[in-house]
């Protein structure tokens, strides 16, 4: 290159001398490559032999990094083994630690336990003894010493038979023998004695405590073998369950049933006696609930019951006692007596009531009959009283009209008349047939209250015999009222007591004319409807107050607005009577002032 360099610098050369540097240049240039390709040989070379030992030094490299790390893989399982046996004796010792800290936290509460168990056995409100299989006292606590009146020394030693009653002492050597056996328990009731020979009754349980010795010597077990026996004194309980017994002996053969029940929403029954089925029902439906008791109780009675459950509530009153109707589980309703009494707690609130149910259904039954007795007899007194007011009137005044006919008739029959004479009997026979009417009536009335009167029918011509009945109120009413009736278009055949209907038409057409002013009308008719047989009398009259409607059919009642007319007061009550024999019903409007209407209904018998 410097020779090429220094060519172009003597750019004034010949063509000969610049050719002869060139070829130098050339020369120059061979021999440069020439050496440098020995040079990239010789380099090839080396790095051939570099590559060759760098591989082979590289795999030696991997062998001895394979070994190194053969060698760490084992020295890692070395320690780990080493950790995990290091682990093993860390745990090892710290459960020992543990277990020695356990053994002595245990021994520390065995002595505890132990010293509780010797506190517990002797404060413990049970009797609780040792004994052998001889039946020897080895150790009594202080409430069993308490329970027979001996003291712990007295005892230690002693047989147990020394409790039994005498007759059972005998038994005892055979009984020890069998519980030891494993044959038999303690445990039950037992009668046993105290120290003062008092006999008691006691609960008693018993453990057998077994020797673990596995020595063949019977006696040497003997002497390891206890019994423990736990005594509870009972004697109250069982005179408490005795009279519990007669209590509810008493309560079930007692016709009171008792219940208790909570003043709890819907106040639940707690408690229902066995003689609740005196009423169809068990205490089981009642209390658990399938049979309210509050749905038995009569409907018209239910709002009284529960507001009384209420007043309870509220009040908290110690006693209650009320009446009403329960419903049995037939049907029936029956009168009960319930007295309740408060059932208090500790804290003497009043959480619940206390109740005594009595059937009182047959009681009610005769209050009611001796009520209505009561009620009668102020009736029949009032009735004897009201009888003997109106028949003293009603038989004084004809009796007068009687004896005033006959004085004169008497005296004065020579100076008479025959007009005079016939008016004087015609008084007499109308006084006398006025008296045998008030009498009829008063039998009639007596036979139809006794049942002793009976209808008698025949087969009439109804439309016939009507017309043949008012053509005599006709009569009877002559100028002073006038007669309107209406019958049925057709004639039709009636079996009735023809008897007994005059009589009715009679009383019902005499009030008519009586309680009517003259010359008023008075209506009658008859229609056949619907299988009756409607009869109506109307008047215009001075009619019925309406305070008297409600007794018109009362005998001897007369309205308040009769003034001076006479009359009995028999009539409607007669009527009323005979109706209800002929099966059928009458009904009495009426206004005041206006007139009265009374319809008659009879069964229809049309033939």
């Amino acid at each position: 290159m410097s020779s090429l360099a220094s060519a172009h610098s003597a750019g004034g050369l010949s063509p000969e001398a610049q050719q002869q540097r060139i070829a130098v240049l050339e020369a120059q240039l061979q021999e440069e490559i020439n050496r440098r390709i020995v040079a990239e040989e010789k380099l090839k070379s080396t790095t051939l032999e570099f590559e060759q030992s760098l591989s082979q030094r590289t795999e030696l490299l991997q062998e001895l990094v394979m070994q190194l790390q053969a060698e760490v893989a084992h020295r890692d399982d070395v320690e780990a083994q080493l950790r995990k046996r290091t682990d093993v004796m860390h745990d090892f010792i710290k459960q020992l630690e543990q277990e020695m800290e356990e053994r002595r936290t245990a021994e520390s509460s065995l002595r505890f336990s132990e010293e509780r168990f010797r506190n517990v056995i002797e404060k413990s409100p049970v009797g609780i003894c040792i004994s052998n299989e001889q039946g020897v006292f080895e150790y009594t606590n202080p409430a069993y010493c308490t329970l027979f009146g001996y003291d712990a020394q007295e005892l230690k030693g002693k047989p147990v038979v020394t409790l039994f009653p005498v007759d059972e002492r005998p038994i005892f050597e055979d009984f020890y023998k069998r519980v030891f056996a494993g044959r038999m328990d303690i445990k039950g009731e037992r009668s046993l004695l105290t120290k003062d020979g008092q006999r008691i009754t006691v609960l008693t349980d018993s453990v057998r405590l077994t020797s673990d010795a596995t020595t063949d010597d019977t006696s040497a077990r003997k002497d390891r073998d206890r019994l423990i026996i736990f005594t509870l004194d009972i004697t109250r309980r069982k005179q408490a369950e005795d009279m519990l017994k007669r209590a509810k002996a008493i309560i079930e053969r007692s016709p009171a049933v008792i219940y208790q029940f909570s003043l709890s929403e819907s106040y639940p029954l707690e408690f229902v006696s066995e003689n609740i089925n005196q009423f169809g029902f068990t205490p089981h439906e009642f209390t658990v609930g399938d049979t309210a008791f509050i749905h038995n109780v009569h409907a018209d009675d239910r709002e009284k019951v529960m507001s009384s459950f209420k007043h309870l509530s509220r009040t908290q009153a110690d006693h209650l006692r009320r009446e009403y109707r329960l419903i049995t589980a037939s049907g029936r309703t029956r009168w009960v007596e319930d007295n309740l009494m408060a059932v208090k707690n500790i804290a003497d609130e009043v959480i619940g009531y206390q109740g005594v149910l009595f059937d009182i259904d047959e009681r009610k039954y005769a209050e009611e009959e001796m009520s209505k007795a009561l009620i009668k007899e102020k009736e029949l007194i009032e009735l004897k009283s009201r009888f003997v007011t109106i028949a003293s009137h009603e038989f004084r005044t004809p009796l007068t009209s009687i004896l005033l006919s006959v004085g004169i008739l008497k005296d004065f029959f020579h100076l008479l008349g025959d007009d005079e004479k016939q008016e004087n009997f015609t008084r007499i026979t109308s006084s006398v047939n006025h008296m045998t009417g008030l009498l009829e009536d008063l039998l009639i009335f007596g036979r139809a209250e006794n049942g002793s009167v009976q209808a008698k029918t025949a087969t009439i011509k109804f439309c016939a015999w009507c017309e043949d009945f008012l053509a005599q109120v006709r009569d009877r009413f002559g100028e002073k009222h006038h007669l309107e009736y209406s019958l049925p278009s057709e004639e039709f055949d009636y079996a009735a007591d023809a008897d007994m209907m005059r009589q009715i038409l009679d009383h019902l057409f005499s009030n008519a004319q009586k309680y009517s002013p003259e010359g008023s009308r008075v209506q009658f008719s008859v229609l056949v409807e619907q299988g009756s047989i409607i009869i109506t009398i109307q008047d215009v009259g001075i009619g019925i107050p309406k305070e008297d409607l409600a007794r018109i059919f009362e005998p001897f009642h007369r309205g308040s607005n009769i003034g001076n007319i006479g009359g009995t007061g028999m009539g409607l009550a007669v009527v009323q009577k005979l109706v209800g024999i002929l099966q059928g019903t009458i009904s009495v409007d009426s206004d005041i002032g206006k007139g009265t209407t009374v319809t008659l209904i009879l069964p229809t018998n049309i033939h």
